[in-house]
């Protein structure tokens, strides 16, 4: 018997001689191959919480030709392997919460002639527009962290009789939802209207603005 040591391609031969000194040769082609190894990946615990750590394991891969030389990861489904563990076959890894919590504001004009709502802007002004958000786990209340700047320059919507406008915002920009538990969340927007929907210019045309604060209550559960 005998065992190849490298990859590639071989040529065998057998040479065989009678008893009178006549003989025959016979040759093979032999390719030596690397089988590739056939991965499996198992998880613990199987119902995977934020926060909690999870241990991917490829202990189960196979390789008939040798031991595996390295275990490579994709964690956050991105494509791209970014986690060598080398020849060990574990990693561990917790997820923080990705969930996206949107809330959102509707606004309508119920009455009969146009109004306008300000929308955009910074956020730098004690009236202009912005979300107010208290945020409890389980009773105990959640860090807000400061508002996220909307970008631009703050203007009226023009509201005719009947019409609408959305706000909506990832509650994530205010606090931080990562670790399981119930979410109770009171929420203010505070803004302002302005008359026939016209941007004010004037002192006396910011006389003509009311000041507005929209509250609602809501819960999230995390697990």
């Amino acid at each position: 018997m005998y065992a190849y040591t490298t990859f590639g391609t071989f040529t065998a031969t057998l040479t065989v001689t009678d008893d009178v000194g006549a003989s025959g040769t016979a040759a093979v082609v032999i390719d030596v191959r690397n089988d590739p190894p056939t991965a499996a990946l198992s998880i613990s615990p199987a119902a995977v919480l934020t926060g909690v750590p999870v241990t991917f394991s490829g202990a189960g891969s196979l390789d008939a030709d040798g031991p595996i030389a390295k275990f490579e990861w994709d964690l956050d489904g991105n494509g791209t392997f970014e986690t060598d563990s080398g020849a060990t076959a574990t990693v561990v890894r917790s997820f923080p919460n990705r969930m996206r919590v949107t809330v959102k504001l509707r606004v309508k004009n119920a009455g009969q002639t146009t109004l306008g709502f300000v929308v955009g802007g910074r956020q730098r002004g004690p009236r202009d527009n912005r979300f107010v958000f208290k945020v409890s786990r389980n009773g105990t209340p959640v860090a807000i962290k400061d508002a996220p700047d909307f970008g631009g320059i703050s203007f009226y919507k023009a509201l005719k009789p009947g019409e609408g406008h959305e706000l909506a915002v990832d509650l994530r920009s205010w606090a931080d939802l990562a670790i399981p538990g119930h979410y109770a969340v009171d929420v203010t927007y505070e803004g302002e209207l302005a008359k026939d929907g016209v941007m004010p210019t004037t002192a006396t045309d910011r006389k003509n603005l009311w000041d507005v604060a929209l509250t609602g209550q809501g819960g999230i559960l995390v697990q």
